[in-house]
């Protein structure tokens, strides 16, 4: 289907379409010269096809004026007549050398001549014409260089394994330990030994804590939760899952002083973490329960807060 648009842009691409190999090279050799570097010396042979293809350029470019084209914002009525003097002339010149097979350097010194005593206007805007398609090419490629490089890493990152958010970790730890089977059923316990489990994320690693640790939690938990905490309600620390995670941390990351821990807390190491915590509810003689998630109580929420840990609270039962 033909090309009808209209303006400068579409008389270039209708140009662009008809041109032959020879003048396509000419134009990609002249496009990936860097821009105002002069061209290397061609050779006789070179020199011909250099002035065929210019010669080329310039018909189909009169052609397109004749037919109402734009080439530039200048005057169409003048580029008619100057495209017709520059296409008559180098025709004339170019069938004489190959008919007479003159050096191509005098072809060349009479074209010049021509144009110093009138075809200057005609040189000129041809030379225009042939830099705006030189410039066309330029950008072609540039644009295809800047696709094919962000094609190249869109693929190295679709290769690079997919790191996972510490959301999606928390999220597969609760899926996990809402998995598991809870601890066995006395009827005489009012809470069970490692009823509730919480999850710790930080930077995407896992700090597992259960309020069946009690035991284990090291002296600086010990020490600097009560810092960090206004009793409101019956609560120890050492029966508190969350706490329990928050030692796993701490233990990890070598806090061996209160005061270390506390400086760590202060300076955010903890600020943006994710923290979850699932109960065993409706646990009895005859049903196993469902673990399900449960919002932190009063005494956590102070430390969580002045932490800055997040508190996984989706689907969480109060």
């Amino acid at each position: 289907m033909a090309d009808t648009t209209d303006g400068i842009d579409g008389t270039l691409r209708r140009i662009e379409a008809r041109l032959t190999t020879r003048a396509r090279t000419m134009i990609e050799d002249r496009a990936r010269l860097p821009l105002g570097a002069p061209a290397p010396a061609p050779t006789d042979a070179q020199a011909l096809d250099i002035l065929r293809s210019r010669l080329e350029i310039a018909r189909y470019a009169h052609n397109e004026v004749r037919q109402g084209g734009l080439i530039s914002d200048g005057n169409p009525d003048l580029h008619l007549t100057a495209l017709a003097d520059y296409v008559a002339e180098l025709h004339a010149r170019i069938t004489e050398t190959e008919t007479t097979g003159a050096p191509v350097a005098q072809l060349r010194t009479r074209l010049q001549q021509w144009s110093n005593a009138a075809g200057l206007e005609c040189s000129t805007l041809v030379a225009a014409l042939v830099e705006s398609l030189v410039g066309r090419e330029r950008d072609r490629t540039a644009a295809a260089a800047a696709a094919a490089q962000a094609l190249a890493a869109r693929q190295a990152a679709a290769r690079q394994p997919r790191v996972r958010t510490d959301e999606e970790i928390l999220q597969d730890a609760i899926r996990r330990k809402r998995g598991e089977a809870g601890p066995g059923y006395d009827p005489a316990a009012r809470r069970l030994p490692g009823d509730v489990k919480s999850v710790l994320v930080v930077n995407g690693a896992e700090y597992h804590g259960s309020n069946g640790r009690s035991e284990k939690l090291s002296a600086v938990t010990l020490a600097l939760v009560p810092q960090l905490v206004d009793r409101q309600e019956k609560w120890t620390e050492t029966g508190c899952a969350e706490v329990s995670a928050l030692d796993r941390f701490l233990v990890a990351a070598g806090h061996t002083t209160v005061a270390a821990a506390k400086t760590a807390i202060d300076r955010g190491a903890l600020r943006g973490a994710l923290i979850g915590t699932v109960c065993l509810y409706d646990r009895s003689a005859n049903n196993p329960g469902t673990w399900e998630v449960r919002m932190p109580c009063p005494q956590c929420r102070q430390w969580l807060a002045l932490a800055g840990i997040v508190a996984y609270d989706k689907d969480a039962r109060s």
